[in-house]
């Protein structure tokens, strides 16, 4: 997916995406391709601008277990937000593009089951609370 910034509105949505983007990405600029009506590819964007968290990055975690990836979406919360918030909204954001990214489901699913185990632990935690004394 690629948007369309008009140039009055460049610097303030560099300064927002540099700072939402700032725990381990780093900007690249790149040509985005799409393939025409007769199946030819053709450049759609010359240059793009593409945040992406490489090896190098400090905060890259690498290729791990599913599980474990969950575990870590699931625990971190970024300068944007949670890390689940993120997750979940980039698998709605794809499912609605009809785009089938398999490892995003997974994760997705397993995160939000996570979550529901969460929620569940509080309230049974809350259940064993001892009752207030009526009058």
């Amino acid at each position: 997916m690629v948007y369309y910034v008009p140039e009055h509105l460049v610097p303030e949505t560099l300064a927002y995406l540099d700072h939402r983007e700032k725990g381990g990405y780093s900007r690249h600029t790149v040509t985005v391709w799409n393939i025409d009506a007769e199946g030819e590819e053709i450049v759609v964007v010359p240059e793009a601008l593409l945040y992406i968290a490489t090896e190098e990055n400090e905060e890259y975690l690498g290729p791990d277990d599913l599980k474990i990836i969950a575990e870590q979406i699931h625990q971190s919360h970024g300068p944007s937000g949670p890390n689940v918030e993120y997750l979940l909204n980039l698998a709605t954001a794809l499912e609605g593009l009809s785009v089938v990214d398999q490892h995003v489901i997974d994760l997705a699913s397993l995160v939000t089951e996570m979550s529901n185990k969460a929620v569940q632990e509080i309230n049974e935690d809350k259940s064993n609370l001892p009752t207030p004394l009526q009058d």
